[in-house]
């Protein structure tokens, strides 16, 4: 039986330490994550935070001089001890993975190594030259994508009044070749701060233990006021086709939007609703009917709001079928008895996701940072029981705001594909039935 405790302390230059105390996991997780928005009201800082999160695997500095991180990295390695980074539309991360055979000493080695980057990147000239061309590749790579192509177009349409968030996290080419060290510098200076970051932990290393490294290591760090989080509105309606001839398919997101509250019981009926409406459509549309080889649920939460995607692909010439099918398996979750299908989620949440919920880049995804609180999956001291309160109509009351009114549609396909957007709104509408739908299938399986 894992021994398992959830512990998190504020220091007092405002730096947040999470630690999730695992007795038999085989790696120790140390995850340390900037709470920056990827964009920016200032077209011209577009790109920086992902830009940064590249620059600092370029060169720390250190007492005893510079080091290439990049060669200790891979010195690194040769010890299993991983280094990785991710940047998306709210925060940075930088995070290692060390073997719990290291003991203590790996694990503060690495942490150390982790807040250099940090707090005393190099930022050489040379290399940000080096790293436009990299990004710059990059760009093109990611825009061939075309999942992620539609989820920043998504963002782009559906928060057209709102330049925080809509943008590409890597920014546009002309914001990256605009991009100065000076720029950089005035970035970290406002958002790598104290107050601004959250170290997040998970292995079988002491809490006290880990918050004593993180006072000795954030010592120059600014302890600046953190900068104002960006300001949250409801999405647009958009309703946006793309002439796409090179393959007879055509591959679509349906944005959802909701809104909810700052509190454990809305975190996890808004992540049931996801699910629930995940395992039905993969289900029935995929599944049971074939109408699609791929189909999946995503979101992005912010505080109080959030988008969620459906995404999938189907013949062009199936666009309006696949679209009806989506449709009426919407309207029977908003009304039907998904009693089962909830229960048959806490069972899996309380099971086979404990691991996930242990995991410190979930702890850590899922901080809410103006409660100060964890989000609720993934805190293994109090998740089982919140997971046991929230009710089949509280996930049902979030399952029919989302699908009762959807914000739009992006989508590739050869012309003429798409329905027009008014015929959308109609095949989208919910039909209320005259008594409540039933389940068609057994979800306990």
């Amino acid at each position: 039986m894992s021994n398992q405790l959830t512990q998190k302390t504020v220091l007092d230059n405002g730096l947040s330490v999470v630690t999730g105390y695992i007795s038999d996991q085989a790696t120790s997780e140390i995850y340390i994550s900037i709470h920056v928005n990827s964009g920016s009201a200032d077209d011209m800082t577009n790109g920086e935070a992902h830009f940064l999160e590249h620059m600092l695997f370029n060169g720390i500095e250190t007492p005893r001089g510079s080091i290439d991180f990049k060669t200790l990295k891979q010195e690194r390695e040769q010890n299993g001890i991983m280094f990785n980074a991710h940047t998306n539309r709210t925060e940075t991360v930088y995070k290692a993975t060390v073997p719990t055979a290291l003991g203590d000493e790996g694990v503060e080695r690495a942490l150390y190594e982790l807040s250099r980057m940090v707090a005393s990147p190099s930022l050489l000239e040379d290399r940000i030259a080096h790293e436009k061309k990299v990004i710059h590749n990059e760009w093109g790579s990611y825009q061939s994508d075309l999942s992620r192509f539609l989820l920043d177009q998504l963002f782009l349409s559906a928060y057209a009044d709102n330049p925080e968030f809509s943008h590409r996290i890597l920014g546009e080419r002309e914001d990256i070749a605009q991009i100065s060290r000076e720029g950089l510098v005035n970035f970290m200076a406002s958002h790598y701060t104290a107050p601004n970051m959250t170290v997040a932990f998970s292995g079988p290393v002491d809490h006290r233990r880990v918050v004593s490294w993180a006072e000795d290591m954030s010592t120059d760090l600014p302890d600046v006021e953190r900068p104002d989080l960006p300001v949250e509105t409801t999405p647009t309606p958009f309703y946006e086709t793309i002439n796409f001839s090179i393959l007879p398919h055509a591959f679509f997101t349906i944005c959802l939007s909701w809104e909810g509250s700052d509190d454990y019981e809305s975190d996890i009926a808004i992540a049931m609703a996801q699910s629930v409406l995940s395992k039905r459509l993969n289900d029935v549309v995929r599944e049971e009917k074939g109408d699609t080889y791929g189909l999946s649920v995503s979101s992005n939460k912010f505080r109080q709001t959030g988008v969620m995607q459906i995404h999938t692909d189907t013949d062009s010439s199936n666009v309006a079928h696949i679209l009806k099918e989506i449709a009426r398996e919407f309207s029977s979750l908003a009304y039907g008895d998904i009693e089962q299908e909830i229960e048959t989620m806490k069972g899996f949440w309380r099971n086979g996701n404990a691991s996930t919920r242990r995991n410190a880049e979930y702890m850590m995804a899922n901080l809410i940072d103006d409660s100060g609180r964890f989000g609720a999956l993934y805190n293994p001291d109090i998740s089982l029981e919140q997971i046991d309160n929230v009710t089949a109509c509280a996930v049902q009351s979030y399952i029919l705001k989302a699908v009762s009114n959807p914000i739009g549609l992006v989508g590739l396909a050869p012309e003429g594909s798409y329905p027009p957007e008014a015929k959308f709104k109609d095949i989208m509408r919910l039909q209320e039935p005259s008594q409540k739908l039933r389940l068609r299938r057994d979800f306990t399986a």
